[in-house]
């Protein structure tokens, strides 16, 4: 992980802003593709006595593909980190509520178990891409030694 860190920090900041949508763009392609040919070899190889394929095309693979193109494009950002997790998590979450409303439009019901997928794996992903915890857990940091007077205040 290091290695590739020191790849990425060799490359100037503009062209990694720029590969940014570009990486999570052809990571989320080639995860739906390699995931689509390992669903058919699994399926093929369980003979029918294991998962459907369908379990993969609107369960799995959704989420992992939406999930690994936010990880991939935070670790292509060279700054803001957070930032851009939590805009490309937005991006799939307006991506998924298209899918949804169209899936609605047009009847097919088991489209909305892929955008479910996409919401989780988005979700999963974003939370994972923040450096500094969401919520201060350090209960320690209050004083103990407080006069009535601050108390009040707590």
């Amino acid at each position: 992980m290091e290695d590739l860190a020191r790849l990425f920090g060799r490359i100037p900041d503009w062209i990694r802003w720029v590969l940014v949508p570009i990486t999570a763009a052809i990571t989320a392609v080639l995860v739906w593709f390699l995931g689509g040919i390992a669903a058919k070899i699994i399926v093929f190889f369980s003979a029918g006595r294991g998962w459907g394929e369908n379990f993969f095309e609107y369960l799995i693979i959704p989420g992992l593909g939406s999930a690994f193109s936010v990880v991939t494009a935070v670790s292509m950002a060279p700054r803001y980190r957070n930032m851009t997790g939590l805009v490309l998590g937005i991006v799939w979450l307006f991506l998924a509520g298209g899918v949804t409303f169209f899936s609605i439009l047009s009847g097919i019901w088991a489209n909305l178990i892929s955008v479910g997928s996409v919401c989780v794996g988005t979700g999963i992903a974003v939370l994972n891409t923040y450096s500094e915890p969401l919520i201060d857990q350090a209960p320690s940091a209050l004083p103990t030694d407080v006069s009535a007077d601050q108390k009040d205040c707590l």
